[in-house]
């Protein structure tokens, strides 16, 4: 059994698309630690309207994807002087006006997870929640949406872990070419594995955060919001879910 995706979201006004970030901007505020409190900020980049998270108490991590960095703010004490931090974009294209009323169309919502500690650049970015949509049908094989990516590997690995890494595999590819028999195989230390392992591009992967693959529906993880209400929801959802898994990590009682 296979379906196509939900309805894409339908055009919004910029009157609704406000009071949507608002929300938005609210429901960030409910997993900011302290006071400091956040809202989104608008901003037009390359005709695209990119609303992001800032707060007054608000530091700057480097981004995974896409140049420069980001806004964070902290989410939860893990322990040790050690935070949680979050960065949220929302991105919306201009679409035609409907006579002088301004509409848009979705893109993306975007929430990225930290960990770093206070007032110290080093923030890895360690996971993100990612909802997209190119306005066109999904199929059973296109990359889930809402989905999740791991970051954690490639932005804690060292500069220099693709070189090595680089020189073990040529390594081993000679010796699997090779056309006499060798007694033994040059040793893989824990290491060299490391090395290997940790330019391997997990971040590319797009892992399914919405799927009921149990009622046979093999396409249920491709799908598009069809609301504003949706996205708040998803963020809502996410952040909760979230705010638990990470208290595991937490140290306090």
């Amino acid at each position: 059994m296979t379906s196509s995706r939900e309805s894409t979201l339908p055009e919004v006004t910029e009157a609704l698309l406000k009071r949507h970030l608002a929300l938005v901007g609210e429901i960030l505020s409910d997993h900011v630690v302290g006071d400091s409190g956040a809202k989104l900020i608008a901003t037009w980049t390359q005709g695209r309207l990119v609303a992001s998270l800032v707060g007054t108490e608000d530091e700057y991590a480097e981004r995974h994807r896409g140049p420069g960095k980001t806004p964070v703010v902290q989410t939860l004490l893990l322990g040790q002087g050690l935070c949680a931090w979050i960065g949220y974009h929302e991105v919306w294209n201009s679409a035609r006006p409907a006579g002088k009323t301004k509409r848009f169309s979705f893109h993306s919502a975007g929430l990225t997870v930290h960990f770093g500690y206070r007032y110290n650049q080093y923030k890895p970015q360690m996971f993100r929640a990612e909802w997209t949509t190119d306005g066109t049908s999904y199929q059973p094989g296109d990359p889930a949406n809402p989905h999740w990516h791991l970051d954690a590997l490639e932005s804690l690995r060292h500069d220099d872990a693709a070189k090595r890494a680089s020189g073990i595999l040529a390594t081993l590819r000679r010796e699997e070419d090779e056309t006499e028999p060798r007694d033994f195989s040059p040793p893989v230390n824990r290491n060299e594995v490391r090395d290997v392992v940790s330019v391997q591009r997990l971040s590319k992967l797009h892992l399914a955060s919405a799927a009921a693959w149990w009622k046979g529906d093999s396409a249920s993880h491709v799908r598009s919001p069809t609301s504003v209400r949706d996205i708040q929801a998803w963020v809502k959802g996410t952040l909760d879910h979230l705010a638990g898994e990470l208290g595991r990590l937490s140290t306090h009682p």
